[in-house]
């Protein structure tokens, strides 16, 4: 019956340990291409202020232009750096989750080896 119990709560440990994982994940995956979107519109819009700058010599738009360019790449590079915090508090969450696992598994006594003797 004990040992049934034992399966029962590693087998729930377990079960709760590997959602997590994959809700992490799941989340890491999602802020990753997130980035990759906006690094790719400030792309775009680098590319179409060149464009448009080398068809009209004198465009009143160019200033409005410059200004999104500045604004759409900006928020590029605040989602770069939430996206490299967020990676390294899930390195350290990660690593304190491994080194509790690692403690936990490990025997313990409660008596000094020199009372065991």
């Amino acid at each position: 019956m004990s040992g049934g119990l034992i399966a029962l709560v590693l087998a729930s440990i377990t079960g709760l340990l590997a959602v997590w994982l994959w809700l992490s994940q799941t989340s890491q995956v999602n802020t990753v291409a997130d980035v990759a979107r906006a690094e790719q519109r400030c792309e775009r819009a680098r590319f179409d202020q060149r464009f448009d700058s080398t068809l009209s010599a004198s465009n009143p738009q160019s200033q409005s232009d410059a200004q999104r360019v500045a604004r759409i790449c900006a928020e590029a590079k605040q989602a770069r750096s939430e996206q490299r915090a967020a990676a390294a508090s899930q390195a350290a969450q990660m690593k304190q989750l491994q080194e509790s696992l690692s403690n936990s598994f490990k025997p313990t006594t409660s008596q000094p080896k020199e009372q065991q003797k």
